[in-house]
């Protein structure tokens, strides 16, 4: 077979054909208990017809194999205990699409654009136009976040 192919006929099978042919692919979801949130997760899941033979073996290979892909991800909450497992089932994605990490942001503490201060939109811009570099090397962040209230002073 010379192109994926899956048993459902809807927007999916649209968007995957564009996933294919992008350079780069950014996939971005709120974290919700531990991991992408459901619609995310459900596309990732369609996403099995890209690749055929089983992951590891000689006989496997991926319709987006050497593509670039990022993650963006916003979190409620800390990162301890709480997004560390997303990064995870992004590394094992990236191992089954026999892709390239270009990178993964993460916005932990956050519930609200309103609660983003400069610091962090400079961050975001500086990963996304690193997005766009013709030579991409892995780019993770890790921003606290949160309103200043609510962290704890150390004295």
């Amino acid at each position: 077979m010379d192109k994926p192919g899956c048993v459902q006929k809807d927007d999916g099978t649209f968007i995957i054909d564009k996933m294919v042919r992008s350079d780069i692919v950014i996939y971005s979801s709120p974290l919700y208990y531990w991991g992408f949130s459901a619609l995310m997760k459900a596309f990732i899941d369609r996403c099995h017809c890209l690749y055929r033979g089983v992951c590891g073996s000689s006989g496997h290979t991926s319709f987006v194999e050497s593509q670039y892909q990022a993650l963006l991800v916003t979190a409620a909450d800390p990162f301890e205990n709480n997004a560390e497992q997303i990064m995870t089932a992004f590394q094992r994605l990236l191992v089954y699409n026999k892709a390239y990490s270009a990178g993964e942001l993460l916005v932990c503490n956050c519930t609200s654009p309103d609660e983003l201060d400069e610091e962090i939109k400079a961050q975001a811009i500086k990963f996304a136009n690193q997005l766009l570099t013709e030579t991409k090397s892995p780019y993770s962040l890790l921003f606290p976040g949160g309103a200043p209230n609510l962290v704890p002073k150390i004295e």
